[in-house]
């Protein structure tokens, strides 16, 4: 089964990350997908936080960073997070985690 984390940023963009049991996990925009080129992909995570890809398109680019995210993080946390392919939206947010199932 897997995880689901609400992570909402600053400029009303919600995204869904799932955390599954394999190697591929993947992200969805559920509320302010206007303000995105690309409204779901594939998750990485790396040392600076979790990363949302365009993947599984053909040579995939960061989407949004939410700096300082993990596996581990909790509900209420914050970071800064960054629109990486954003239209009409601030490239620089904040981000909140507001649930985890």
């Amino acid at each position: 089964m897997a995880d689901e984390y609400i992570y909402e940023l600053s400029d009303g963009i919600t995204l869904k990350i799932s955390d599954n049991v394999g190697p591929i996990n993947e992200w969805e925009a559920m509320e302010g997908r206007e303000k995105l080129i690309v409204g779901k992909g594939l998750v990485e995570a790396k040392d600076a936080g979790i990363v949302c890809t365009s993947a599984p398109l053909a040579n995939p680019i960061p989407v949004v960073t939410l700096y300082g995210a993990s596996w581990e993080s909790e509900e209420g946390d914050t970071g800064d997070a960054k629109v990486h392919a954003g239209r009409g939206t601030s490239s620089n947010q904040t981000w909140r985690l507001t649930s985890v199932s």
